[in-house]
C-alpha cells in the first residue's frame, strides 16, 4: 500500500466498523483529540506528537505517511 492509501491490519468483517489511528497521518502542531474507540491498545488520546512514540513505530511499522516516516527514519 502507498502512503496516503487505507488498508486493514487484519480481516474484517462485513458490518464490522474500521477506523485510523490519526497519529500515523498527522503532525499539525497542537493537534490532540479523545479516542474512544475501544481498542485494547487505545491510548485515550491521539496527538501530534504520537509519530515519536517507539511503540508506534513498532506497530505501525512502514505505514506512515512518507513526510512523518522519514522523520522516524531519521531517528
Amino acid at each position: 500500500m502507498g502512503p496516503y492509501e487505507l488498508a486493514t491490519r487484519r480481516d474484517v468483517i462485513a458490518g464490522e466498523e474500521a477506523s485510523i489511528d490519526y497519529g500515523t497521518v498527522s503532525r499539525a502542531d497542537g493537534f490532540k483529540m479523545a479516542c474512544r474507540c475501544g481498542a485494547p491498545a487505545c491510548r485515550g488520546e491521539v496527538t501530534s506528537a504520537d509519530w515519536m512514540r517507539v511503540e508506534l513505530h513498532e506497530r505501525y511499522r512502514d505505514h506512515w505517511v512518507s513526510a512523518l516516516q522519514e522523520r522516524i527514519d531519521r531517528g
